[in-house]
Order: structure tokens, then C-alpha cells, then sequence
């Protein structure tokens, strides 16, 4: 449930990036800059996933551009492509190492388990009297080196809290990211979520870099938490709006019971007659509510009548305007025909006491048109009247038909129910309940209004029937007198149509083969999609082996560099142990002189042995 919403979030979150630029996407609701957006975007993808190895050492990196980290190290930064381009301005970074949990002295390893920032001016050192024995100064300073000669320069510090992995007591920092924000002072505070505690440097570092910078720390467990959290949330909302619609199905249930348990008690507890008083004063209200309706509608229709009636008087009072207009412009073209043929001679136009025979005849058919025109206009008029007091005639008719029809059937539906109260069962012997004559009512009017609607249903289609028969008619009737002209001409129409119709299929069958083609590429493309994401897990699987084997055999290499070392060591003690055995000369001279004081030894035996002869002979001889 976490994950499907975290990628949901994401998506949502990605498709608002594609909506529109970098600025609009900046004023948007959340109030978050780009970069802000995607370090919570990541954040909540890696809530649920597992912690990483602790962290044991921090550097801070100060340089231009897209600041990368030494060997061995891992460094998270959200940094805008516009900071990442410029060469000009400074940018911060801070780089991290990992624990090697492989390693032999693992356990005695120091791990980071808090971050502070510090200030401090000038040459006077970081003060961490108030922090703890713990706590150790990063010596590298957060705020890039200033141009300006300033005695005391301010300068920024982050302070860690280590302890031995085998004997840690607090939950260590597993991951850290530093996030660039917008420089503006009224913006929301960040907060990256996602198990991540959001740290703001202070406006030293703001200024310096000309951006709002958060360091995000992440402590181990704390992902998971989150995610805890938010799908105990999720599970808590879909809980409450299981409970609330069982509420609902189980009120409306009790609201069903107890109105059945109430129409028990009334058909048990009244007596023949309060049953019959209590059907005639509702047939009675019945009635009067009847009445009320049928004035109300009475009074709808009279007022729709007579908006009716005013929207004719409106069309005719413009109708009346039109044609005095009309008249008008009529009366202007006439004299000015008549003065066009009359001759310029003529008494009529040159005395105008003569008299001209065609200009009377002119004048008095001009006085015959407009008699006519007013005759017309007073017939229709008077035809008018007479259609419009017809009109209210049969509609007072048809009101007091209708009012004597709904009178006729409320005393007959009265007169029903009151037969239904005073109906015995056969068999049992007890009369109907006021349940079932209700049920048999409804029914009644439900059946009275769909034959209504089947009438006035039937009445519809009757007129509509009577008017498809006249444009029958009418059709039949042009069709014969239809000249050879126009069947000359819908032939060529329809040749037209059919080349039209020809070239349409043409175009759907490339429509049709280019889709053809569409989705034989797509299938390729997919195929080859699925054998490339098998190929890189297999590919991964080999690296995850070979890492292990690169592993083993650096460990191996540590080792046999360790045996290098030692040899190398007993090597030199014995080099210089050798003394002359690196000379050639001094070889072949003590090889001589060994040779030489082997002789001299020898001559020195034979020397000591004559000696002993001749002394043996003398003591000899002297005896």
C-alpha cells in the first residue's frame, strides 16, 4: 500500500514538472522550488527501502560547478543546472563515507550519529564545551574564501558525534543530502520527509551562496517508521470509510425494522373503525393535497399562458412595426416611380392643379392596396380573437374535465380502500393489514401513471404516424413529377460519392497498414524490452557476483601485499646483512686471500710440524 502511494506521488509530482516551465512550476500551491521537489520525490521513494551502511567520515566540498566527491566517498546534491553551468558562482557539497561492514575492525570503527553547525569569527576556534567529549569539528570551513580583506571573516562549521560501531547507543546517520532552495525570506520552510530531519545553515551560508541550503540527515530506522506511519494512515482512512458505510446499511436496516415493527403495532393495536377514521382523515388529506396540486399547476399553466400571451402581443406589436416600415419604404419607392414614368411635361408633375389621367389611376390603386392591406390586418386580427377565445374556452373545458376526472378517481380510489378495509380472508378469517392495502395501492397508481404515460405515449406516436404519412405522401407526389435533369444529376452525384467513397478506402487501407506496421514495431520494441531487462538482471547478477568476487580478491590482495611487505623487509635485513657480496672484486679478493690463508695455514702445520721433528731430534740427540 506505502509503495503504490509513494508512486503515485511521484507520478503526480512528474507530471506536474511536465505541465509547464521551471517558473510556473516554482508557483505552484506546494510553495517548493525544483530541486526541494525532487529530493522529497527521492526521499519517499527510498522510505521503504533498506538502510544503507553508516556513515563514518564527512568532507565538505567548496568549488564552481557540479562538485563531485573523492574516490571511495558518496555525495547527494540537489543543485540547480543553472548553478551547475555558471563559472562564477561558488557552490557547497558535502561528501560522506560509508562503514565497511566487511572489514575486520568494523566493530572499532567510529560512526556518525548526530550533526551540529557552528560559527565562528575569525582565528577564534568553534566553541564544543556545551556539545560533549563526543563531538569533533570537521576542519573544513562551509563558506568559500572571501576576496575582500576583512580582519575577523565569519566562518561555518560542521561539528560530528562519533562513537564506535560496536558501542553505539543511539541510532547512526545512514544517508545525508544537501538540497538547494530559493533565496527569498518569505518562502515555506522545507521539510524533505521521508524518515529525513531537515537542517537549514544559517544565513551566513545563505548569503555566500546566494541560495536558502538545508543539510537533510537520515538516521537508520527512520525510513522505515515513516512508511509505517503512512500506511497505518492509509489502513486507518479505508477503515473509517468501511465503518461508515456499514453505519449507513445498518441504519437503514434499523429504519426499515423498526418502521415494519410500527405498522405491526398500528394494524394490531387499532380497533375496525379508528383503521377506518384513520384511511378516511388521510384520504381526506389526500384529497386536499390533491387540490392543492391540481390549483398549483392550474396556476403554473395560467401564468404560462399568459407569458405566452404576452410574448404574441410582443411578436405582433413587432410585427405591426415591421410593416409600417414596410409600408413606408413602399409609399417612398412608389412616388419616386411615379415621378420616374410621369413625363416632365405632364400637368401633373408641372401644374400641380391639372389633373393626369395615369397619375389618378396611380393614386387610387395605391388607396385600393392599403384598404386591402388594412382589411387583412383587421381579419386577422378578429380571427385571432375568436382562435384566442376558443382557446380559453376549451381550455376551461378541458380544467373542468380534468378537476371532475381527479374527483371521480379519489372518491373511486376511496371507495376501493374502504372495500379493502372491510375485505375478510377466506381462510383465515382476519382482514387485510394496512401494509398490504398501502402495497396494493401503490401498485394501483403506479399502474394509473404508466397507463397515462402509454396513452399520451400512444397519442405522440399517432401524430407523428399522421405526419410521416403526409411527408410520404409529399414525397410520393415529387417523385412524380421528378424530371430526367435531376435523375441526370444525382446519377452524376452519386458517381462522385462513390469516387470519394473509393478514395477513403484507399487511405483506410494505408491507415490500416501503416498500423499494421505500428504495432509489429512496438511488439519488436517490447520483445526487445523484455529481453533487455532480462539481460541487465542477469548482467546485475554478474556484477553482484563479481563485486563479491572483486571483494575476496582485494582481500586476498591486502593479504598478499601484507606477505609482500614482510618479505620485502626480511629481504633488506638480509641485503644488509651481506655486506662485500654485492662487489665482484671483493668476492674474488676474499676468495684469494681465503685461499692465500688456507695455504698460509697449512705452511704453518708443516712449519709446526718440522718444529716438533726438530725438536724431538734435539732433545734426542742432546740426551
Amino acid at each position: 500500500l506505502f509503495d503504490c502511494s509513494i508512486f503515485a506521488m511521484a507520478e503526480g509530482e512528474e507530471a506536474s514538472l511536465a505541465s509547464g516551465t521551471a517558473a510556473s512550476y516554482r508557483e505552484r500551491v506546494s510553495g517548493y522550488s525544483l530541486e526541494e521537489d525532487a529530493a522529497r520525490r527521492d526521499a519517499l521513494g527510498l522510505a521503504s527501502k533498506p538502510d544503507l551502511p553508516p556513515l563514518t567520515q564527512l568532507e565538505p566540498l567548496v568549488g564552481v560547478g557540479m562538485l563531485q566527491p573523492g574516490a571511495g566517498a558518496e555525495s547527494t546534491l540537489y543543485l540547480p543546472v543553472e548553478r551547475q553551468e555558471m563559472v562564477s558562482a561558488q557552490n557547497l557539497a558535502v561528501a560522506f563515507r560509508r562503514l565497511d561492514v566487511m572489514a575486520a575492525d568494523a566493530e572499532r570503527t567510529h560512526i556518525i550519529t548526530d550533526v551540529v553547525v557552528l560559527e565562528s569569527v575569525g582565528d577564534e576556534p568553534p566553541l564544543t564545551i556545551n556539545l560533549g567529549a563526543k563531538y569533533s569539528v570537521v576542519k573544513v570551513d562551509l563558506l568559500p574564501e572571501s576576496q575582500a580583506e576583512n580582519a575577523a571573516p565569519p566562518h561555518v562549521w560542521l561539528c560530528v558525534k562519533s562513537e564506535p560501531a560496536g558501542e553505539c547507543t543511539e541510532a547512526p546517520l545512514v544517508d545525508l543530502a544537501v538540497v538547494y532552495g530559493s533565496v527569498a525570506e518569505g518562502d515555506m520552510a522545507f521539510d524533505m520527509s521521508g524518515g529525513f530531519e531537515t537542517l537549514e545553515l544559517p544565513p551566513k551560508v545563505r548569503d555566500a551562496y546566494g541560495a536558502r541550503i538545508f543539510v537533510c540527515l537520515k538516521r537508520e530506522g527512520s525510513g522505515a517508521t515513516f512508511a509505517e506511519q503512512i500506511a497505518a494512515k492509509a489502513a486507518a482512512e479505508a477503515a473509517a470509510a468501511l465503518d461508515s458505510a456499514a453505519d449507513s446499511i445498518a441504519g437503514s436496516s434499523v429504519g426499515d425494522l423498526e418502521k415494519e415493527l410500527e405498522d405491526e403495532v398500528l394494524d394490531t393495536s387499532l380497533t375496525p373503525a379508528q383503521i377506518k377514521q384513520l384511511e378516511e382523515k388521510r384520504a381526506a388529506e389526500a384529497r386536499s393535497r390533491a387540490i392543492q396540486l391540481e390549483a398549483h399547476e392550474e396556476a403554473a399553466r395560467q401564468e404560462q399562458y399568459a407569458v405566452e400571451l404576452r410574448q404574441r402581443l410582443e411578436d405582433a406589436i413587432e410585427f405591426r412595426e415591421e410593416l409600417a416600415r414596410n409600408n413606408d419604404e413602399l409609399q417612398v419607392r412608389a412616388w419616386s416611380v411615379l415621378s420616374q414614368s410621369a413625363d416632365p411635361l405632364s400637368p401633373l408633375v408641372a401644374d400641380p392643379q391639372g389633373s393626369g389621367g395615369d397619375g389618378f389611376d396611380a393614386e387610387r390603386a395605391y388607396g385600393d392596396a392599403l384598404n386591402g392591406v388594412v382589411e387583412t390586418e383587421e381579419k386577422h386580427r378578429r380571427m385571432a380573437s375568436e382562435f384566442e377565445r376558443v382557446t380559453r374556452d376549451l381550455q376551461s373545458k378541458l380544467d373542468e374535465k380534468e378537476g371532475k376526472a381527479a374527483e371521480i378517481y379519489d372518491t373511486f380510489r376511496a371507495f376501493k380502500q374502504q372495500i379493502a378495509l372491510q375485505a375478510v380472508n377466506s381462510r383465515s378469517g382476519k382482514g387485510l393489514s394496512k401494509k398490504e392495502i398501502e402495497a396494493f395501492t401503490s401498485d394501483e397508481r403506479a399502474r394509473d401513471d404508466e397507463l397515462s404515460k402509454v396513452r399520451l405515449r400512444n397519442t405522440t406516436l399517432r401524430m407523428a404516424l399522421k405526419k410521416l404519412e403526409l411527408l410520404l405522401k409529399a414525397k410520393d407526389e415529387l417523385a412524380e413529377g421528378l424530371h430526367v435533369v435531376d435523375y441526370e444529376q444525382l446519377k452524376i452525384e452519386n458517381a462522385t460519392l462513390v469516387e470519394k467513397i473509393e478514395d477513403r478506402t484507399g487511405d483506410l487501407a494505408k491507415l490500416r497498414k501503416k498500423k499494421t506496421g505500428s504495432v509489429e514495431v512496438l511488439s519488436h520494441v517490447r520483445e526487445k524490452l523484455f529481453f533487455t531487462r532480462d539481460r541487465v538482471a542477469e548482467t546485475r547478477l554478474q556484477l553482484a557476483n563479481l563485486d563479491q568476487v572483486l571483494g575476496e580478491s582485494r582481500d586476498a590482495l591486502t593479504r598478499i601485499k601484507r606477505e609482500r611487505d614482510i618479505l620485502k623487509r626480511a629481504n633488506a635485513g638480509h641485503k644488509n646483512d651481506q655486506g662485500f657480496t654485492k662487489s665482484d672484486k671483493l668476492v674474488l679478493d676474499f676468495e684469494n686471500r681465503k685461499r692465500t690463508l688456507a695455504t698460509a695455514k697449512d705452511k704453518i702445520q708443516e712449519a709446526r710440524d718440522k718444529f716438533m721433528n726438530l725438536s724431538a731430534y734435539v732433545e734426542a740427540n742432546g740426551a
